[in-house]
């Protein structure tokens, strides 16, 4: 049973809010996601908590500290665990090379799961916890695969690689072959900056008026 505590983000797609989860056994800290009921948005809004649900249960099993654990799905709503940390700018003296080094770990530990981000060219997608770790905790973009050797998945897993360096390359030297993955995009990346990124820009910006620095659960309207 989620006990609820405070809202942290309320936006067109619902709300994130913070609390505990209560077990017989134990009460652990918690986020649960609220769908809006908005007609218009619905659709868009349960796809992208679909895409999370099924990301989360499929990583579950790996019981993994890089990324939270799916604790309870209902009919509007479903609620992960909290997991404690500031989003990379914000927590720039702690950006080690060991903080990529477990970084790039957590990369392969998505790709042998069969688990793409999508989302993580943003800094406030990737979290610092207290430990100096790194951890992901929004999977709204998130595909899943059961095919870990197709073209697709392979492509997306590279686009995830790229993002990281991009942010590594920003806070410390990368090494030669980094930086050939780094003047390498995939085609995937060529579309999406002719296309995609112009129509996400439009949404989240001017629509939802996020702002680029925001990260998943600080997004307020």
């Amino acid at each position: 049973m989620f006990q609820y505590e405070s809202t942290l983000k309320s936006d067109a797609f619902g709300k994130i809010e913070k609390g505990m989860f209560i077990t017989n056994d134990a009460s652990i800290p918690a986020i649960r996601r609220v769908y809006t009921r908005n007609l218009w948005i619905t659709p868009l809004a349960r796809l992208l908590a679909r895409n999370e649900k099924r990301a989360l249960a499929r990583l579950m099993p790996l019981k993994s500290p890089y990324f939270p654990t799916l604790l309870e799905v209902a009919r509007h709503s479903h609620v992960r665990s909290f997991i404690q940390g500031d989003s990379m700018h914000r927590a720039n003296e702690r950006l080690t090379p060991e903080f990529f080094k477990s970084s790039r770990q957590l990369l392969l530990t998505l790709k042998r799961a069969g688990v793409v981000n999508n989302d993580l060219a943003k800094e406030a997608n990737w979290i610092i916890t207290p430990e100096s770790t790194p951890s992901v905790t929004d999977f709204q973009l998130a595909f899943c695969f059961k095919n870990r050797v197709s073209q697709w998945f392979l492509t997306l897993c590279y686009e995830d690689l790229r993002h990281l360096l991009k942010h590594k390359r920003k806070y410390h030297s990368v090494t030669a072959k980094e930086k050939k993955v780094l003047a390498s995009k995939s085609w995937i990346s060529v579309v999406w900056m002719k296309t995609g990124k112009r129509v996400y820009h439009f949404v989240t910006r001017r629509l939802l008026g996020w702002s680029e620095r925001q990260g998943p659960e600080e997004r307020d309207i």
